[in-house]
Parts: structure tokens; sequence; C-alpha cells
């Protein structure tokens, strides 16, 4: 199950391939979603972030919501209509968080055996055969599961060929903004 990608030959030690589509709340990243704001509802927060360059502008929609027993804020990465990428957040500063417990229920869901004795890792990565990428990540503070799919045109220009390590910036950054 360990890929050998170049993508994956980064810092992160766990790295797992799943037949099962891997989407953000139902949504393919990378893809188009009309008629989200009105479907949707009502947001959370807003942020709208700096000009990354001439023409990629972001708009993060956060809808709060409880995901695996958990507080979770579901976070939406926009250009235009364009899902980009779509981020769940889990803060301790809420609650109590078991990283451990989210990446068995993840595993769970994408069909990966799960050993509940397996050595504590505080990122792990699964990708899907059309090239979608949950990036989980454990930094003490929070747990963030990200899902994207860097070969999407608007991705490759915030993640370069080689690796994702420009997503907790690009995250960041385009959350520095908040309404």
């Amino acid at each position: 199950m360990k890929l050998n990608d170049d993508l994956y030959k980064l810092n992160i030690t766990e790295h797992y391939s799943s037949d099962i589509e891997i989407k953000f709340n139902g949504y393919k990243p990378g893809f188009p979603i009309p008629n989200f704001y009105k479907s949707a509802g009502s947001h959370d927060y807003l942020t709208i972030s700096g000009q990354r360059d001439d023409n990629l502008k972001i708009l993060i929609l956060g809808y709060n919501k409880r995901v695996y027993q958990y507080e979770a804020t579901l976070r939406y990465f926009f250009s235009g209509n364009t899902l980009i990428m779509g981020q769940y957040l889990f803060r301790r500063e809420k609650e109590s968080i078991s990283f451990l417990y989210l990446k068995e229920k993840i595993f769970e869901k994408y069909k990966l055996p799960f050993s509940k004795n397996s050595t504590y890792n505080d990122e792990f990565m699964i990708k899907d055969k059309k090239g979608n990428i949950l990036n989980a990540k454990d930094d003490g503070f929070n747990v963030e599961v990200s899902i994207y799919n860097p070969s999407q045109s608007l991705m490759s220009n915030i993640i370069p060929p080689g690796g994702i390590s420009n997503i907790e910036e690009f995250s960041g950054k385009a959350a520095s903004i908040t309404f």
C-alpha cells in the first residue's frame, strides 16, 4: 500500500493508496461547484486571501459542524466557483482531540487496514486513483485534514511539482483575513 511517487518523497512517513475516491464533504477537489453559495447556506466565517499572483484570489468559506464526534470547521477554498481544496480543522482549544481516533475513522472510510497498536505519527497521506490527496496532520494545537488534487491546474500554481510543503503556508496565508 505504500506509494513511491516523487510527491511522496517528503517528511511524511506514512503514505497509503485507496481505491475509494477522496472527496471533501461530497465534493471533488479541483472542480467547479455551481451554486455552492446558495445551496450551502450561511457560512460561519468568510476569508478573502491576498493576491498570490495576478490570476489567483482565494475565497474561504468556513462552516462549523460535528465530524467524527468532534467540533470541526469545514473550510472550502475557492477560486471563482472551483473548489481547489477542502479542509477539516479540529482545534484543541475547544476540546480534546484524538488524532489516532480520527485516523482510525478515516482509514475505515477509505478501507485501509488500521492497527490500534500502531506507532504514533503526527502526519499521514492517502492518495486515490484520480490523484486526489488526503493529508492529515497533528501539530499539537490543531488537527488538519486537507483534501486537494495537486494535478488540477489551479493547485499546480500553489503546490510546485515535488512537494506539498506549501499547503500549510497557503492555508495560513489564505486564512489570515477573516470576517
